[in-house]
């Protein structure tokens, strides 16, 4: 009984790392999750900390305060799924790996080790880009308006329709039993193809929203420097600078998608992806609530302040007098404006 007891022992053993060498990737890109979700739970904390304190200063609206709310807590739980899924999925590849294929709870929450909240984290970032570029186009002409809803909507059902496609890859699969199958249909029916067309489509949709922000930004911000000197406008370098980041971040997976060289780093941004769509909006929302992010003249105010000081005041204006108007810039967010 022993030797038998030894031999199943070993047989357990081999059987652990064999799965363990098999899915090593995988234990890789979980630790990089876990690690970016503890930056989730910091920029959590201090987001709501942040809204909080500005909810008792009256700078937003109440209906920008339940929105960000709502939004930070939905990003977060999202992101508590979906590390929980990622774990959970490890631990039944190293010690129930036959659970994967016979179908356990772990196909319910998982596709091919992917959380199924991958779509709801990128749909929650590119909404969060697409809410930024209607706040920062407020007060256009209409024609204006109009071409940015526009390409906003286009944008919008590109990544509502690579996301969509991340819940067929069951329907898809059946249909590689056809005689026949079209390639795109092949492609798309093994699992890769429903992964990998989010993960590249939605760096291209925030290039686009990126290149909407960066181009309204660029305009306000040649609008001060023109109207107050070159010193001021640098909040918006800090903002143009930070959709760099943000654009970077998510071009890296949908970069290495296609390389088979670079699976390893592929599995790793993979399993990183959500995580990295939660807190590049968190990151804006910091900067924002902090007085920081992109700031919107009324060219209406800032024309009637520099008339009193160019026109009221027989002096050159002070230092006190530039301090002042540069308080003054108005910092819209949402539909709330703090002076």
């Amino acid at each position: 009984m022993s030797a038998v007891s030894h031999s199943t022992e070993f047989h357990t053993l081999e059987a652990f790392l064999d799965a363990f060498a098999s899915s090593r990737h995988y234990f890789g890109g979980t630790v990089v999750s876990a690690i970016l979700y503890g930056i989730v739970l910091g920029l959590f904390t201090t987001c709501f900390r942040l809204i909080f304190e500005a909810k008792h200063n009256q700078k937003y609206s109440r209906g920008t305060q339940r929105f960000l709310f709502s939004y930070l807590i939905s990003m977060v739980l999202l992101a508590t799924f979906t590390i929980g899924a990622e774990m959970y999925y490890l631990y039944s590849t190293l010690f129930q790996p036959g659970e994967i294929f016979l179908g356990g709870n772990t196909v319910t929450i998982l596709s091919g080790g992917n959380p199924l909240s991958l779509p709801f984290t990128i749909w929650g970032a590119d909404g969060f880009m697409v809410w930024r570029c209607l706040v920062l186009y407020g007060g256009v002409s209409h024609v204006v308006w109009i071409a940015v809803v526009a390409v906003l909507a286009l944008l919008s059902i590109v990544s509502f329709s690579t996301g969509i496609l991340f819940f067929f890859t069951g329907p898809l699969e059946s249909s590689l039993a056809w005689e026949n199958p079209l390639p795109l249909i092949e492609w798309l029916g093994s699992g890769t193809g429903t992964t990998s067309l989010p993960i590249t489509f939605t760096p291209i949709v925030n290039i686009g929203l990126a290149a909407l922000i960066v181009g309204r930004i660029l305009y306000h911000q040649r609008y001060i420097q023109k109207t107050l000197g070159v010193e001021h406008g640098s909040a918006y370098t800090r903002i143009m600078a930070m959709c760099a980041v943000y654009i970077g971040a998510l071009f890296c997976p949908g970069a290495v998608n296609g390389s088979s060289r670079l699976y390893p780093v592929h599995v790793f941004l993979k399993l990183a992806f959500p995580q990295i769509c939660v807190i590049s909006p968190f990151l804006i929302i910091v900067r924002v609530a902090q007085g920081r992010a992109a700031t919107i003249l009324e060219p209406s105010e800032l024309g009637v302040r520099t008339g009193d000081i160019r026109f009221n005041n027989s002096q050159f204006p002070t230092a006190e007098n530039q301090e002042y108007l540069s308080s003054r810039i108005t910092v819209k967010i949402g539909s709330s404006e703090e002076s």
